[in-house]
């Protein structure tokens, strides 16, 4: 999705709430009715609030910016600390998603700046209100934070203004949330149910935090205690606490499991029915939830509050969630039940190096179907990748199945496939992937070399295949290649991985044949050329076949390249010495396909 189709989709959202707030004669609209600056920019402050805040009352403090196309608002809020801060958001939407005016930046800083001061006064009543109390705020030394929304992008360049401001400034803190930032939780939410974090809260990292856990005491129901190889221990809790956690650190909890809980799924809501219905049965029905922690002290019998230090939920994900719903959304006296007669087995164990947590996330979710590339699903390499894939139209699935819906014209592609394509093409290994192909297919754990670290498995590859050097654009240039590669009705389809490594070196050397183009920048041309180029991107996989089936002209010399990997090498030699010019490609005749031996 690129950013101009992800601009087009959110305008599409403003143009309906404006359309809902004149329907409900809302009084500002009213005022503005023929400024679709100023109705876009209330309406964008207005779908902010409501997507990442989720309140709805403040409508009535927004301004209108003097003399541009931008809104302000200013309101208070009790944080998770349970302390207030005042916010005070400025919006800022243009008709097309270019760079942030620097300027303008640092206008809105300026601006900022004469709030604090206490020289700011507005002709609204209620947000001079605002104004006084927030006054009186930062005398007694209370926080604010000043944040800057565009429907722009940010292209860093004003850094200096920020942190400047933010240093002279100790209580005051400036966040700038651009489009591109917007993008990405959209997507979760939209298309993955993963309900972003609210850019407004302070981000506690719940693996570095010291954390006070409630606990039954081992005196009223006994406790499991575990001291070698390393520490660990079960114990009991009550749901209020499980709600606590996920209410104060959300979704940061499953930073290593190997799933996200998902809003909305059938199994969720078993489970809520079961804490909401049948909370003395709970215990019965759930395996509970498997934690790590960097800290586990030693507990006495009478213990009912142990402060550990860091907290990751590897193993009961959508058992968190479920559990923090079903209180979340049940009235005092239920969740007075909930809490009395509900009993959440929660296993806790000492962290070890990240190649032992990485084995127990393994291991406590083999019980499910969970594959090799499952338990990379939150590798920063893999984010990356997701990220980068958002600017077209091909999405990389890091977690399969996490795209729970996706927009009109977007393809999802798992990274198995991703990894598979570019282990052949960028890398160079054909025979590497096909070997571990076929004997992913004969082992009965169908391990994935691709994404199995070497340091488990001498053959493992994933730091081969991800590292810095990957590129997105890369292994989306493979890709098309692959799919667009002419599918002979071959009973040994090995050939086409083999035409799909040798089709780097003729794109290089047609590209450079007819643009003179650097190397680097090959990918990014097939990928352009892929949809705009058919007939000539078809040309070059003509060429490749012919050459191909040149020297690999029957079944058994094919059986034999994929035997030894030197004879790869040495027909990658032979082209790589060939003189290709563009008119020789742009020569072939599509209809006429080289035939193979019998």
């Amino acid at each position: 999705m690129f950013i101009k189709n992800f601009h087009n989709i959110l305008d599409k959202e403003l143009i309906d709430i404006v359309a809902e707030l004149q329907n409900s004669n809302q009084p500002y609209i009213s005022k503005h009715s023929k400024d679709v600056n100023v109705q876009k920019s209330y309406a964008f402050l207005v779908w902010f609030i409501r997507f990442y805040v989720h309140i709805y009352q403040y409508e009535e403090l927004i301004n209108e910016g003097v003399g541009d196309s931008s809104c302000d608002i200013i309101f208070d809020k009790i944080n998770h600390q349970n302390e207030r801060v005042f916010y005070i958001i400025q919006s800022k939407w243009k008709s097309r998603p270019d760079k942030i005016d620097k300027n303008e930046l640092l206008k809105s800083l300026n601006d900022f700046d004469t709030i604090l001061r206490g020289s700011s006064r507005n002709p609204n009543q209620s947000t001079e209100k605002k104004l006084l109390e927030l006054r009186q705020h930062l005398k007694a030394n209370g926080e604010v934070k000043f944040v800057f929304i565009s429907t722009c992008k940010y292209e860093q360049d004003a850094e200096q203004n920020i942190a400047t401001f933010n240093q002279e400034n100790i209580k005051a803190n400036f966040l700038l949330i651009d489009i591109e930032k917007i993008r990405l939780d959209y997507i979760d939410k939209k298309f993955k149910n993963i309900s972003p974090r609210n850019p407004l809260e302070m981000y506690k990292n719940p693996e570095e935090s010291p954390i006070r856990l409630d606990i039954i005491s081992k005196r009223n129901y006994g406790m499991i205690k575990i001291e070698k190889p390393f520490d660990a221990c079960v114990v009991l809790v009550r749901p209020k606490i499980i709600w606590q956690l996920f209410k104060e650190y959300e979704f940061s909890l499953f930073q290593k499991n190997v799933r996200n809980p998902l809003l909305a799924s059938e199994f969720n809501q078993e489970i809520e029915k079961t804490a909401l219905e049948e909370p003395t049965f709970f215990w019965y029905y759930n395996n509970g939830i498997t934690a790590i922690t960097s800290r586990l002290p030693a507990i006495s019998n009478d213990a009912e509050t142990i402060e550990i230090t860091g907290l990751q939920i590897i193993n009961g994900a959508q058992t968190v969630y479920s559990i923090y719903r079903a209180y979340e959304n049940a009235n005092t006296t239920r969740r007075e039940i909930i809490n009395e007669e509900m009993l959440v087995s929660f296993r806790l164990l000492k962290s070890g190096s990240k190649d032992s947590d990485l084995k127990i996330t393994r291991y406590t979710n083999s019980q499910n179907p969970v594959l090799d590339s499952d338990f990379f699903a939150n590798d920063d390499i893999q984010i990356q990748l997701q990220q980068a894939s958002y600017q077209y139209n091909f999405w990389y699935e890091k977690r399969r199945a996490e795209f729970r819906a996706y927009p009109e014209g977007i393809n999802i592609v798992e990274n198995t496939d991703f990894a598979l394509l570019y282990l052949i093409y960028q890398l160079q290994e054909p025979n590497i992937a096909i070997n571990n192909l076929r004997q992913q297919e004969a082992n009965a754990k169908k391990q994935n070399l691709n994404f199995v670290s070497h340091r488990d498995n001498p053959n493992g590859l994933y730091e081969k295949i991800f590292n810095k050097k990957i590129i997105f654009a890369d292994m989306l240039a493979a890709y098309f290649i692959f799919t667009a590669i002419p599918k002979t009705g071959r009973k040994n389809s090995t050939m086409y991985f083999f035409e799909l490594a040798l089709s780097k070196i003729v794109f290089q050397k047609y590209f450079k044949a007819k643009f003179n183009l650097n190397i680097n920048s090959v990918n990014e041309k097939i990928i352009e050329w892929a949809e705009k180029q058919k007939t000539a991107f078809l040309q070059v996989l003509s060429f490749v076949r012919s050459f191909f089936l040149q020297t690999i002209d029957t079944e058994a010399k094919l059986i034999e390249l994929m035997q030894k990997s030197y004879l790869y090498q040495q027909l990658r030699d032979r082209l790589e010495s060939q003189t290709i010019t563009a008119q020789e490609i742009e020569s072939i005749e599509l209809t006429a396909e080289p035939k193979e031996k019998e």
